[in-house]
């Protein structure tokens, strides 16, 4: 048995992939942007749903520590503050300075943050592009949707 359930980032990547592909919809819900002009809207990316749509970070996050209190944090930020979460990648992931604690280089704080973006920042139907090109910068290997 693995001590850590992701070791390396070409597990992390394979099962955001594969969990966005077969759940083929964002993880998010819509709210009013303006009060005073009811017809402008715009949506917020959740890790999780009411109806449990997970998002590219949210679906790595085990049932028994989610917690609503994660929504609108970074990603690198929940690995930060709950060390449940953090606990289950290969501490050689990491790529952080314990005193800033940002995401950079190529590390799981990094990857994280560039799958999020391509589920927040795309359509459903740009998220192959984005899947490609998050492969090519973390040198990864992609195998396109059959």
């Amino acid at each position: 048995m693995k001590k850590y359930k992701y070791t390396s980032l070409q597990e992390v990547f394979d099962t955001v992939v594969s969990h966005l592909r077969k759940q083929g919809e964002k993880s998010d819900q819509s709210y009013m942007f303006d009060e005073e002009d009811l017809s402008i809207m715009d949506h917020q990316c959740l890790y999780r749903t009411p109806g449990n749509l997970k998002c590219a970070v949210g679906c790595l996050i085990p049932d028994d520590i989610y917690s609503e209190d994660m929504e609108s944090t970074f990603a690198y930020k929940l690995l930060r503050d709950y060390p449940k979460f953090s606990s289950q990648f290969d501490p050689s992931l990491f790529r952080y300075s314990s005193s800033t604690f940002y995401p950079k280089g190529d590390g799981i704080e990094s990857l994280l943050g560039k799958v999020q973006d391509v589920h927040d920042d795309n359509p459903v139907s740009e998220w192959e592009k984005g899947f490609k090109l998050v492969a090519e910068e973390f040198d990864l290997n992609y195998t396109s949707a059959a």
